[in-house]
């Protein structure tokens, strides 16, 4: 993976989840796609890369869809390099380790976004908070993880030769 097809994966990511994913709600919830790519990236190259694109992508959301700066990129730099040192671990051809990095990092996103917003005096619930940890958001980000660990494996694989000996 290079730096170049990694920005350009973010750029092409965010025009995604800023025009099409918002139309596609599916019981009040929608995919993100950013926090399944900072897993998949964080699992197949370690935890600096990891935790740098989770920063990135982190801010362009912030910039694009909060009201406060800084806190969605803390929380996907946090994921992003936590998964990169537990990445050392798992295999990283196994297509299950990603869906399941994603739908813990899904359970800590919203849970230290609904912590954030609520030591940030806006009005959060508990019930929100719950709502949000336990959403439909699992099940989609379980998803779009899977899709993007697929998609990533094709684009990104190296052709490898074998020479078998007899």
């Amino acid at each position: 993976m290079t730096t170049f097809l990694v920005g350009m994966t973010l750029i092409l990511n965010i025009i995604l989840q800023s025009v099409m994913l918002p139309g596609f709600k599916v019981l009040g919830a929608s995919p993100n796609t950013a926090l399944a790519i900072v897993v998949v990236i964080a699992l197949s190259r370690g935890r600096i890369y990891g935790g740098v694109v989770g920063l990135i992508s982190g801010l362009i959301m912030d910039v694009m869809f909060s009201m406060t700066i800084g806190i969605s990129s803390l929380i996907l730099f946090i994921i992003g390099y936590v998964t990169g040192i537990a990445a050392d671990s798992f295999a990283k051809e196994n297509a299950v380790n990603p869906v399941i990095f994603t739908l813990l990092g899904t359970v800590f996103y919203n849970a230290l976004f609904a912590m954030f917003m609520y030591f940030a005096s806006r009005n959060v619930t508990l019930e929100y908070a719950v709502k949000s940890i336990l959403s439909f958001e699992l099940i989609l980000n379980g998803i779009a993880a899977l899709l993007i660990y697929m998609l990533f494996r094709k684009i990104f694989s190296r052709p490898q030769i074998r020479f078998n000996k007899r």
